[in-house]
């Protein structure tokens, strides 16, 4: 699968995330997050937050409903070490 793929999977998965919170999202924003975000990339979760808040948020109520599921979907790094941690003492716990 190349990256191209990839891009439309995980924003068409965030497109339907964003709708089941109530955001109406046209085919066309998502169409749009994906042509940007095959530009710019993954890599810096602030840029990338930007730029699909901008897309598919409009009004503040929006705003807010999209930086939730945002930071449910687009779990940083440093969120995924600590659950890992967590998880491995818990683990540790129970032995």
């Amino acid at each position: 699968m190349d990256d191209h793929q990839v891009y439309l999977e995980k924003i068409s998965a965030f497109s339907r995330m964003l709708q089941l919170q109530g955001l109406n999202v046209s085919p066309q924003e998502t169409a749009d997050a994906c042509r940007i975000l095959i530009e710019i990339g993954f890599e810096d979760r602030v840029t990338v937050h930007q730029v699909l808040r901008t897309i598919y948020a409009k009004s503040r109520e929006e705003q807010l409903i999209f930086d939730r599921v945002f930071d449910s979907f687009f779990i940083s790094e440093e969120a995924i070490r600590q659950q890992a941690k967590e998880q491995a003492e818990k683990e540790a716990e129970m032995e």
